[in-house]
């Protein structure tokens, strides 16, 4: 019994270390995953029940609608230039700066500042290789401002937008093209959202740089004029026209549009829409180039 006694005890210690052992380790589930050679994917398992930090990415989701907006037409339509080919236009918007935290409590102006950026492409899809006739982008740095002016229910308002503006099509040599601007435009709209309303938008821009196109104010002037019409059961119309300082030189652009929805029973989101084009440069490459007249027809996001 002496003997049991004298070996049950080390025996006895050694299981209640092992068991401490195994209520302190962590699960085997715990420990770090081997890492894969460099450039070799991850395995499927691993893909399969790696948790996504979920509040982190909806917070990160919520910051980006809160701060990023459209900003001009945003569409794909088709139509004929000498053979099938397609217009589209995207466009977005941020605010730089948020009137909270930091600027809580500052001047109102601080969260009026934007960042913009356009992009209108044509594109041959007659062509053997589809390619695209040309682009232009557009950058831009601005203030927008409701001047308030006018009560809520006046059914007038009036904002002020101004900045700078650079485009280019990304080319080279012969077939390059590129201007900085500066732009104000004065924002009139007439009537209450959701009715009809009309907005008369003047746009004047002074030229910075245009040396690779010295002459493009014969063609595009010194600004255009936008006016819209929004009527209450969905029809839009909206003019765009320039008028350049030489003779006989400028363009014109009609746009129609109708909300889907109201065509498919809420099947479909966006506007089915309709443009026009007459008149010199409708992209930046051919800005001195008068061409036939176009019509397209095709899907609108944003209008």
């Amino acid at each position: 019994m002496m003997v049991m006694s004298n070996l049950s005890r080390p025996v006895l210690l050694l299981a209640c270390a092992a068991l401490a052992g195994a209520v302190d380790a962590p699960p085997p589930e715990a420990s770090p995953p081997a890492q894969p050679a460099p450039g070799a994917p991850a395995p499927l398992s691993e893909v399969a029940t790696t948790p996504k930090p979920q509040g982190d990415a909806k917070s990160q989701d919520d910051r980006l609608r809160s701060a990023i907006s459209a900003y001009e037409p945003v569409y794909f339509l088709f139509g004929d230039r000498g053979g099938v080919d397609a217009k589209f236009q995207f466009s977005l918007k941020a605010q730089l700066f948020s009137p909270a935290g930091l600027f809580a409590g500052g001047p109102r102006a601080v969260g009026a500042f934007f960042f913009a950026y356009s992009q209108t492409s044509l594109w041959d899809l007659h062509g053997e290789s589809k390619p695209f006739r040309d682009s232009s982008y557009r950058p831009e740095l601005f203030y927008y401002d409701d001047l308030g002016l006018f009560g809520r229910d006046s059914g007038v308002g009036l904002a002020v937008q101004s900045g700078f503006a650079h485009e280019s099509n990304g080319k080279s040599g012969s077939q390059s093209r590129s201007i900085n601007t500066l732009f104000a435009t004065p924002i009139l709209t007439l009537g209450v959202d959701g009715g009809t309303q009309l907005t008369i938008a003047p746009r004047l821009v002074y030229y910075i740089e245009k040396e690779e196109n010295a002459d493009i104010p014969d063609y595009r002037g010194y600004g255009d004029l936008l006016l819209k019409l929004s009527l209450a059961h969905g029809w839009q119309f909206s003019v765009d026209g320039r008028i350049g300082t030489g003779a006989h030189k400028g363009s014109i652009q009609f746009d129609v549009s109708y909300p889907l929805d109201r065509m498919t029973g809420g099947a479909i989101s966006g506007f089915l829409g309709l443009q026009y084009f007459d008149g010199y440069g409708e992209t930046i490459l051919d800005y001195d180039r008068r061409a036939a007249s176009r019509v397209r027809i095709g899907y609108v996001l944003v209008r």
